[in-house]
């Protein structure tokens, strides 16, 4: 699949999208999530993906701030707050908001 079908152009204006899409500022620190949207300029997006950071990566926030410090990879790596806004992730499977609630 070409990377620009992976892309999408546009801020995104809520950092909780939906019960289980946030954006990656907002995800908590040690909580697994997988990307599942990239919305930024085509600099930004392939700055993005230079990092790793692309539609399908499991990521984990180590650190809270700006820069936000992101595992990805194998790697850490520090994103502007900026940046991390433009990224969409869903809670990993263990970590779903609705499993922990059914769970209490």
């Amino acid at each position: 699949m070409p990377a620009t079908a992976l892309l999408e152009s546009g801020p995104i204006s809520r950092r909780i999208v939906s019960e289980e899409h946030i954006t990656l500022e907002a995800l908590p620190t040690r909580v697994n999530a997988r990307i599942v949207r990239v919305a930024a300029g085509s600099q930004d997006a392939s700055r993005l993906m230079a990092l790793g950071i692309c539609i399908g990566r499991q990521v984990q926030v180590v650190k809270q701030g700006d820069p936000l410090i992101v595992s990805v990879v194998g790697a850490r790596v520090g994103l502007s707050a900026r940046l991390a806004s433009a990224v969409t992730v869903r809670f990993a499977a263990a970590a779903r908001t609705s499993d922990l609630s059914a769970a209490g």
